[in-house]
């Protein structure tokens, strides 16, 4: 016909892709901007959990500690031995007597004999310790600050 002329042949020829309207387009590129950064994202997370086991590999986190049968601790790698605490093994003693061992290590602290059940606040302070023991008046778990 007449109306039909060439240039408008070839806008029906092109891709369709070219056709279609450009926030279609702009939403492509933008899933693909948001797929290549994703994999970035990806990369970079892998490398950083591979640097963190190369150095966890080669670090010792545990040192190797001996403890003896009247709660002293030791380590054989630097030949020392404590007998205080935080170090000493309170656990087992008269909670009055562990309370006189951590006051003699550092008076500044607040402390606290408890029984085992005893409702006690959440929150947490370095200037604190509790000691918590049994019907016996024994300590049942080391005493922490906090």
């Amino acid at each position: 016909t007449d109306c039909f002329n060439r240039e408008q042949s070839e806008k029906i020829i092109e891709p369709a892709s070219s056709l279609q309207p450009p926030f279609l387009l702009s939403r492509r590129n933008n899933h693909r901007r948001q797929n290549q950064i994703m994999r970035l994202n990806n990369t970079i997370a892998a490398a950083i959990l591979a640097t963190a086991i190369i150095i966890a590999s080669s670090t010792s986190f545990a040192a190797e500690v001996n403890i003896h049968a009247d709660g002293t601790m030791s380590n054989p790698a630097t030949k020392t031995s404590t007998t205080s605490w935080p170090d000493k093994i309170l656990k087992g003693m008269d909670g009055d007597e562990a309370q006189r061992e951590i006051k003699s290590v550092d008076p500044s602290l607040e402390t606290h004999v408890l029984p085992e059940d005893a409702i006690v606040t959440e929150d947490y302070r370095l200037d604190r310790v509790r000691i918590f023991v049994d019907t016996d008046g024994k300590v049942v778990t080391q005493p922490q600050k906090g």
